[in-house]
């Protein structure tokens, strides 16, 4: 089928006024019961069912969710899908495209709380219901809340949970967008006391630095549930700098550690880094901590080379040179050499 092309401006303000409106309505659904259709069983699909389960998800373009027909009756020649667990860690496998002739646009991402997939083809399916991919979860301890949105911190950049059709969306092009264009994305709920995830901080357990010479390293922190309430650094030594915490990307976000020692600072610096998420019905804080240790050295100096002095002598008596007292900044041993 060829999407209908708009040939001049005057026509674009008048087509987007007509149909953007009308495309909104349609939904996916992820079905654990295998029936094809969304029901309690599949809203509470989290319990009863084994650890390990096969789930589906699907498209439906022809009718809203509540039964009524939209103004303009999709068809699909693409797919994307961002599935986010709230409590539960997941574990995808077996992903697998359903729709005959697609091929991933994207490779499928993977995370222990999050999938992204994305695929496309060349053939305009007509309007109806689709069963879009299918694949294996694994539940890990926690509240089984699997749910499709429009997009994640573990989701790629510019993937949004949508189908390429042939109805305007509101952004005037042809890819209808969950939140924007449609709003009914229906994965597993049930659940009131969702607990937020601990976040992980790590850093480089050592390092070692010199007088007058930068000190520069990152310090990552895992983020599942897609943001840091608090991150901090405590010990940092004078003229030290630690930046702020960057985005969440991909379930990580960084900040970088950044210090050039001057005269007088050697030494041992312990540096603890902490990041944390309240856990509001619990009524505490969910805490990670990490130590980074920096020694530093004084630098290595050239030594100051006294050869003493005035001499004088006689012909043909010795006279004996004292460099004594030549010295090295650092500390270091000296060797002579006249």
């Amino acid at each position: 089928m060829t999407r209908p092309r708009v040939l001049a401006a005057s026509l674009l303000i008048a087509t987007a006024t007509l149909v953007t409106a009308t495309a909104d309505g349609q939904y996916m659904f992820l079905d654990f019961d295998g029936d094809g259709i969304y029901t309690l069983s599949d809203e509470f699909g989290g319990f009863g069912y084994a650890d390990s389960t096969k789930i589906d998800l699907y498209l439906v373009t022809d009718r809203n969710r509540d039964g009524s027909t939209p103004t303009c009756v999709p068809g699909v020649d693409s797919y994307a899908v961002n599935l986010f667990a709230q409590d539960a860690p997941v574990t995808f496998s077996s992903v697998t495209n359903r729709m005959p002739g697609m091929t991933a646009l994207a490779p499928v991402s993977t995370y222990p709380y999050a999938l992204a997939a994305s695929f496309g083809g060349s053939n305009m399916f007509p309007p109806g219901k689709y069963r879009l991919m299918s694949m294996t979860v694994v539940f890990g301890s926690g509240c089984r809340i699997l749910g499709i949105v429009s997009s994640s911190c573990f989701s790629p950049p510019g993937l949004v949970t949508s189908f390429g059709s042939d109805c305007l969306s509101n952004q005037v092009d042809y890819t209808l967008r969950l939140g924007d264009d449609w709003n009914d994305g229906l994965g597993t709920t049930g659940c009131t006391d969702i607990t937020l995830h601990t976040p992980t901080v790590t850093s480089p357990p050592e390092i070692a630095g010199t007088i007058g010479e930068p000190i520069h390293f990152t310090i990552l922190v895992d983020a599942p549930d897609c943001y840091v309430y608090s991150f901090n650094g405590y010990g940092l030594p004078p003229g030290a700098t630690l930046g702020s915490l960057g985005p969440v990307v991909y379930g990580k976000a960084e900040a970088a550690f950044d210090w050039t020692p001057t005269s007088g600072q050697a030494g041992v610096y312990p540096i603890t880094f902490e990041a944390s998420n309240p856990d509001w019905f619990n009524m505490r804080d969910l805490r990670d901590t990490c130590v980074t240790s920096i020694t530093v050295r004084e630098g290595n100096h050239s030594p100051v080379a006294d050869p003493g002095g005035p001499y004088s002598g006689l012909q043909d008596v010795p006279v004996r040179f004292d460099a004594t007292r030549s010295s090295d900044p650092d500390g270091d041993p000296l060797e002579y050499a006249w």
